[in-house]
Order: structure tokens, then sequence, then C-alpha cells
């Protein structure tokens, strides 16, 4: 059994950023916006409130739930 430190290696973060930009690029910069936004609240607040997790949770439902008639 190998011990996990839990450290990315550089090729690690190479692949993590380039995953990154691929994301960006199929799904465009609006697509995120509810996540940065309540992101950027919480890093500047230091906690993540109520609203912000029903954002959230709508945000996830929203996304999940593929276009279509409803049965």
């Amino acid at each position: 059994m190998t011990e996990q430190t839990g450290q990315i290696g550089s090729d690690g973060w190479q692949r993590l950023i380039a995953a990154c930009e691929m994301y960006t690029r199929s799904t465009g910069v609006h697509y995120d916006e509810v996540l940065d936004q309540v992101a950027q609240r919480a890093q500047s607040e230091g906690s993540i409130g109520k609203a912000d997790i029903g954002a959230l949770l709508l945000f996830n439902a929203c996304v999940s739930t593929p276009p279509g008639p409803a049965r």
C-alpha cells in the first residue's frame, strides 16, 4: 500500500489546468456564474450562508434536469 500525501505534482497541476481550460471553452463563461458568485461571497465573508446553499442546490437542480417534457 502506498502512502498518499495529498499533494499534487507538477504534472498533475498541468493536467488540471488543461482540463479547466477545456471545460471553460466547452461550457462558456456564464455557465458557472452562480458557483462563482457564491464562492466569491463565501471567500470574502469567511463562511457560507443558507441563501448561498439554497442557490447552489437550485443551480444543481436546474443544470441536472434535462430539458424536455415533464413526466
